[in-house]
């Protein structure tokens, strides 16, 4: 004997009447998001899946040069624009060659916290773009592509990431914290460690969040302890 499902399954649409188990079985799939009848991906969907990943990595890898571009222009040289044949001129190499921290008086002054700032959120989120690219197109392979949630999801990480290394990078400044006897008004462990902290943020913020359990003991239960599951990337 069939079953009130299998006789829906048996059915034309339409010929089900009105209040019947099978009409009321259908009507609680499509509203829970679960159907036994899925529609068939669309043209934007299919595409969507197929180029996903370069798309994404295309959009990221943008939003990365317009970073360049406003820090070669904060410290007065340019990378693209105005004109993109002046990349390799030889008064905007020799303006790239010269980059540090802006705004120092002479070789050996400490940087601004300005200065110290900017360094920072751009060779963080230089970190952060690298880790996404070197693993999102693995992501999409294995996965089903989320376009709209995985963009949403890079600019999240952005902002928590940088934002937790210059935090981390402007404590341990004013403790002046050494690195092979190296301070942190150097230039080049500013920006190296500023990449690091971009690239590897993932493992900052459980870092944070266990030297947080240390120093003021066990978090409120709820409360983001730093070791829920690493976001997709």
């Amino acid at each position: 004997m069939k079953t009130p499902v299998d006789i829906g399954h048996s059915i034309a649409p339409g010929t089900v009447k009105e209040g019947e188990p099978v009409d009321r079985e259908r009507r609680a799939n499509r509203a829970s998001g679960r159907s036994h009848e899925p529609y068939p991906p669309s043209k934007l969907a299919s595409l969507l899946n197929r180029w996903g990943a370069l798309v994404y990595l295309a959009l990221t890898t943008c939003a990365e040069m317009v970073f360049i571009e406003l820090y070669c222009h904060w410290h007065g040289a340019q990378f693209l624009l105005p004109n993109p044949l002046n990349l390799y001129s030889a008064a905007n190499i020799d303006k790239l060659c010269q980059i540090s921290f802006v705004g120092l008086a002479k070789a050996g002054d400490a940087p601004s916290v300005m200065s110290f700032t900017a360094e920072i959120l751009m060779w963080s989120s230089l970190g952060v773009w690298a880790r996404r690219v070197s693993r999102m197109a693995d992501r999409y392979h294995r996965r089903t592509p989320d376009f709209a949630y995985d963009v949403a999801n890079y600019i999240g990480i952005l902002g928590a990431h940088t934002s937790v290394a210059a935090a981390v990078l402007i404590i341990l400044k004013l403790t002046n914290f050494k690195i092979f006897n190296v301070s942190l008004d150097d230039f080049e462990a500013v920006t190296g460690l500023s990449f690091l902290l971009g690239f590897f943020g993932d493992q900052t913020l459980r870092i944070l969040a266990h030297l947080r359990k240390t120093v003021f003991g066990k978090v409120d239960r709820g409360e983001d302890t730093g070791n829920e599951e690493e976001s997709p990337d």
